[in-house]
């Protein structure tokens, strides 16, 4: 345990020196010449440094999580082998890749989470406007524990987050792109492809109250009828054969939380109406989603996965909301809040239930 609190507070420690870097550009123009601007890079700097120790934890770890010996490494010399395991293109790809090179199947590992931490700073660098709290809400939202254990959903995750930046930016044939690699990762990762026609719609805070509403209490026969169609001929049919994943999957006090975000995301949007950002909408949605998710808990088979493909993008959205509060004793009062409603989840499931097995920590050895 000792290992993620050494990362938890080396990551906020360097991420409070990246705060607003990304508003600085790596230059300058002065009298007609250019200059490097050194705050650009010294922020940069910071940012890398931050996410150093966990993404070396993670890519050195051994046995942790209970795919590790279950999934990916049986899987890697099945591939070696000959075998087609992965149904995802892409992941099987990245296996034989690796594979070209060694047969040490540490590397899969040391890869993975290079690749998902890269992805997952440049997601927070970019969006962010808090860059230390979504260092902590990374840890606390618990996305790098379940990284150690879901690497392919996490990797796609990250991917998917990144292109939100090309969203905004938008740069609709990277984001495109940057999310059929995401469905190549992990299925499921297709699903963000959606986010587009989400960017065009202007939310109205009463319609998300009664559609939200509506949804949850009466939407089972739609939300179940698209499960069935996302399931169709897919490895998520799997999960409606599995007692452990058609029970009740979020506990109350989750989706409590969930409840809470979004409805202090729409009261954010209301009383700062003039100060809204361009991604602010996309998020309330991603929100909206996460709490139909828990609505729908015991209709939909692994409930508590669908969850995650919604409620992970609160690393940047819950300190964005909280970023558009003028008065800095407002902003205090919120981080404190949701810090602790989000961090008692994460102790209660990660370090008290034992969920995703990432405890007790093993270094690799040869």
């Amino acid at each position: 345990m000792s290992v993620y609190i050494f990362c938890i507070i080396w990551g906020v420690l360097f991420g409070l020196l990246v705060r607003n870097g990304r508003e600085l550009l790596p230059w300058r123009k002065d009298n007609q010449y250019y200059y490097f601007e050194k705050r650009y890079y010294l922020k940069l700097l910071a940012g890398i440094l931050s996410v150093l120790p966990c993404t070396y934890f993670a890519a050195m770890r051994q046995g942790i999580g209970t795919d590790y010996y279950y999934a990916y490494y049986p899987s890697f010399y099945k591939i070696m082998s000959g075998e087609r395991v992965f149904s995802e293109w892409g992941f099987y790809m990245l296996n034989r890749i690796i594979l070209f090179f060694t047969d040490n199947v540490q590397v899969l590992f040391f890869v993975t989470s290079v690749m998902t931490a890269a992805w997952i700073f440049g997601f927070m660098y970019k969006q962010s406007e808090n860059y230390a709290m979504s260092m902590y809400l990374m840890f606390a939202s618990q996305f790098y524990f379940v990284s150690l254990n879901n690497i392919r959903q996490c990797l796609s995750f990250a991917i998917s987050a990144y292109s939100l930046g090309k969203l905004e930016e938008k740069k609709y044939i990277s984001f495109v792109l940057l999310n059929v690699l995401s469905g190549l990762m992990h299925q499921t990762g297709f699903i963000y492809l959606l986010l587009y026609f989400a960017s065009k719609i202007k939310i109205n805070v009463k319609a998300i109250l009664i559609f939200t509403s509506v949804s949850g209490f009466f939407g089972y026969f739609v939300i179940q009828k698209m499960v069935d169609f996302l399931a169709l001929n897919t490895k998520l049919g799997d999960y409606f054969t599995y007692a452990m994943y058609t029970k009740s999957t979020i506990p109350l006090y989750c989706a409590a939380v969930q409840i809470g975000i979004l409805g202090f995301f729409l009261y954010g949007r209301w009383v700062n109406a003039d100060r809204v950002k361009a991604d602010t909408d996309i998020y309330i949605i991603l929100q909206v989603c996460a709490v139909i998710i828990c609505f729908a808990d015991q209709m939909i088979p692994a409930a508590y996965r669908f969850l995650r493909l919604f409620s992970f993008f609160q690393i940047v959205s819950v300190p964005n909301c909280i970023a558009q509060f003028e008065k800095k004793e407002e902003r205090w009062i919120w981080t404190a809040v949701f810090l602790t409603a989000i961090t008692f989840v994460c102790v209660l499931e990660i370090f008290i239930q034992g969920n995703e097995a990432i405890l007790p920590y093993q270094m690799y050895r040869r």
